[in-house]
């Protein structure tokens, strides 16, 4: 898959020409979608913290393409060490999110998020 950013109904930008900085506000879509579609997933919270970084990415898009980025950036996301994936009222942690998403709602039945402290996110 090879991907573009872009702002709401532009042009597709090379991922590396946008400033390391300034990956807020941006959607990021696959190339072959460029022309018929007007966004792709957005980053629309991106924050830089001393323990590493926080993103909120929605999808704005109900294509094949939204969803296979959407995939690809899910399995991204579970490859980093002390992750939490919030996904609506679900707060998972670290291999919880990879397990997730390759078992499905029998995995998340499992876990009883009402014994959860939304405010640490701890589990």
């Amino acid at each position: 898959m090879s991907v573009s950013w872009r702002r709401l109904g532009d042009v597709g930008v090379p991922p590396e020409l946008i400033p390391r900085q300034d990956y807020e506000g941006w959607f990021i879509q696959d190339n072959i979608c460029l022309s018929t579609t007007d966004s792709g997933l957005l980053f629309k919270d991106v924050a830089v913290r001393e323990s590493g970084f926080g993103v909120v990415i929605e999808s704005w898009g109900d294509d094949e393409s939204s969803s296979a980025l959407w995939k690809a950036l899910s399995e991204v996301a579970g490859g980093f060490l002390n992750c939490i994936v919030v996904c609506g009222n679900c707060i998972l942690h670290d291999d919880e999110w990879t397990r997730a998403l390759e078992q499905g709602q029998p995995y998340l039945k499992t876990i009883d998020f009402s014994k959860r402290n939304p405010i640490s996110r701890k589990p």
